[in-house]
């Protein structure tokens, strides 16, 4: 594993490079808010790009041509219909590979190598390599760790794994992939849902800016799972019926730790929900109010708490020791913990009452 792991480092590929960027980047707008006063950047732009809703309230004055570029908030649910839409057409492909050996389209191909997909030479496609990677797993004991894997030390000069490895090794990642890439598509589907039917949005605004971003924030996402998928120039390895089989015991905690987050979410956006409804679930007002229950009693902002802990859990199920998806992880860490920082603000400079215990992000730190 440590010729691994070092080989993972030394790559950056053009996927690595954006997401380090922009966790780099949301640091510094985060270290900036934490500064004394008068070293916050005075640009009206870059206080205006770093908030949206009702952060957008409690910052500095906006000048007309910032309120310009306003489109409502509740246009968040663009860029879950582009999610699903998008990462489940990304789902088709990988099925129709994984489960019947059909290639992906030239287009994808050229896409993810770009992007800097992990290339082997060409894989084992037939029958037989199913078989023998039954074998191989029922001669691997689920708590075996995949530490103990020793590559080769030649490497692909596109990807960051090896050149070689057994096919139990190719079968786990492959799975991992498969299910963070359905993680996504029903986060996506359930965030639509809530959308739709649970939250109450106000007349709160986003900059257009924002708006772009998050549009092409979930399609990248997408591509980036896509792209730790184990595959040749053509074609990436097929599991077959031998679904279950390449399952370790990282499967099952990530699969869990998924479950548990995402259930924690809903609860959080239906609590914000019915801040603004009555007792029979008729909407009453938009304003805004203290939450409580549930991780609201440890933070302010529990549904970005959520959100996090779901992106760990597909780090999680990739094996603990895919770089490029911690990179995410760090970003959404930053992002969500520089919005969570505005919401946390927003709340003790509105409300008197506010409970003193709560911090902003994760509890008893921050």
């Amino acid at each position: 594993m440590a010729g691994w792991a070092g080989a993972e480092l030394s790559v950056l590929n053009p996927l690595r490079t954006l997401w380090l960027a922009l966790a780099a980047a949301f640091l510094l707008a985060l270290l900036l808010q934490l500064a004394p006063a008068g070293l916050l950047p005075s640009c009206a732009l870059f206080q205006d790009l770093i908030r949206y809703g009702k952060t957008k309230l409690s910052g500095p004055r906006r000048p007309a041509v910032c309120r310009a570029f306003d489109i409502p908030k509740r246009y968040f649910s663009h860029f879950y219909v582009v999610s699903v839409l998008w990462n489940g057409f990304l789902l088709w492909f990988l099925s129709q590979s994984l489960f019947l050996g059909a290639p992906f389209p030239k287009w994808l191909r050229a896409l993810l190598r770009t992007l800097g997909a992990t290339q082997f030479p060409a894989l084992e496609m037939e029958p037989k390599a199913s078989q023998m990677i039954g074998k191989c797993f029922i001669t691997q004991s689920i708590f075996h760790p995949l530490f103990f894997f020793k590559p080769e030390k030649k490497h692909s000069p596109v990807g960051s794994l090896p050149l070689s490895l057994p096919l139990w090794v190719v079968g786990e990642l492959t799975l991992s992939a498969f299910l963070v890439l359905v993680f996504l598509w029903v986060h996506s589907l359930r965030r639509l849902f809530e959308c739709f039917y649970i939250s109450v949005f106000s007349n709160s605004v986003i900059h257009i800016v924002q708006y772009c971003f998050g549009l092409v924030y979930y399609v990248l996402v997408g591509l980036t799972v896509l792209s730790q998928v184990p595959m040749d120039d053509k074609n990436v390895y097929v599991l077959g019926k031998n679904l279950l089989l390449p399952a370790r015991w990282f499967h099952v905690l990530g699969t869990m730790m998924y479950l548990w987050s995402s259930a924690h979410q809903y609860e959080c956006h239906v609590i914000l929900s019915n801040l603004r409804r009555n007792k029979k679930g008729v909407i009453v007002h938009c304003q805004h109010k203290i939450p409580f229950g549930d991780w609201f009693e440890y933070v302010s902002s529990a549904n970005y708490l959520a959100e996090l802990m779901i992106y760990i859990s597909m780090a999680v199920t990739f094996g603990f020791h895919n770089l490029t998806w911690w990179l995410v992880v760090t970003y959404v860490f930053f992002s969500q913990a520089l919005s969570a920082f505005f919401n946390h603000k927003f709340y003790k400079s509105t409300f008197v009452s506010y409970p003193k215990h709560r911090k902003a992000f994760l509890p008893f730190l921050f």
